[in-house]
């Protein structure tokens, strides 16, 4: 799409809104129309956020200095992006009603991406568009994110909401929710068994339907900043050996691939 801030790109007409925001801490739907559009393609992620409000008079604008905090004390949108579930990094960009940024890499404020934003503003409402190049973001494609969009209203009565409520803090990725990106498959697990974990010898039973010829199913162990990969090519029922030498927690993460 053009970057113009405006959303009647054709390209845009074609995806359908999330527009089902939530207070961020209640979880009460929230009192003020926001919808949010998501594109993608071999360079770039596009995301567009369409913000009703009645009030535009009151709207706080001006240039600030790049990542300024006073950002956060005015009408601004937000994102909370991790593209690879399995690196675990995330991004938070930024954007207010007069077009300031402000991003950050995790908790690196440090970090200035080489993204491009753009806003409209109009007589019933404001309206933000974002490219992010998927190389700022360190990968070179995207199968599943987690993410989360927010608005903050800073005219009262005030209110922030999210797509995914995170009931406190927004910098909590267990809250967000998933981005799945390519095709519609019919491929997909229908059960998954850890069994009781013990140290030694482990086993992870899976159930795949669907799966076409060549498909893998990958199994990702997460542990203290580690990843330990283990894939078997796809079938009705798979089962992977997983041996544990030292008890701590992990986070196991399947996928089927294809």
């Amino acid at each position: 799409p053009t970057l113009d801030g405006r959303l009647d790109d054709s390209t845009w007409a074609q995806v359908p809104p999330a527009t089902a925001f939530h207070h961020f801490k209640t979880g009460d739907p929230s009192a003020y129309d926001t919808g949010v559009k998501i594109g993608i393609d071999d360079a770039c992620l596009y995301v567009a956020y369409d913000c009703a409000e009645v009030q535009m008079d009151k709207l706080v604008l001006g240039a600030l200095a790049p990542d300024s905090m006073e950002l956060f004390a005015r009408d601004h949108v937000e994102i909370f992006l991790m593209p690879d579930v399995l690196d675990g990094t995330f991004y938070h960009l930024a954007v207010d009603a007069h077009g300031n940024r402000y991003d950050e890499r995790g908790s690196d404020k440090t970090w200035n991406g080489s993204w491009q934003v753009a806003v409209d503003r109009r007589a019933q409402g404001w309206s933000v568009e974002m490219r992010i190049p998927l190389e700022a973001m360190g990968v070179d494609r995207m199968r599943m994110a987690l993410a989360n969009f927010c608005r903050t209203r800073r005219i009262a009565p005030q209110e922030t909401s999210a797509w995914a409520p995170t009931f406190g803090i927004f910098h909590n990725p267990a809250r967000w929710g998933r981005l799945l990106f390519g095709p519609p498959s019919q491929a997909r697990f229908t059960s998954a068994s850890v069994g009781q974990p013990r140290m030694g010898e482990n086993r992870i039973d899976v159930a795949v339907e669907g799966a076409p010829d060549g498909a893998l199913v990958e199994v990702h162990v997460l542990r203290d900043g580690d990843v330990r990969h283990l894939d078997v090519s796809a079938a009705a029922t798979c089962t992977l050996p997983l041996n544990v030498e030292t008890d701590a927690a992990a986070d196991i993460v399947l996928a089927l691939v294809h």
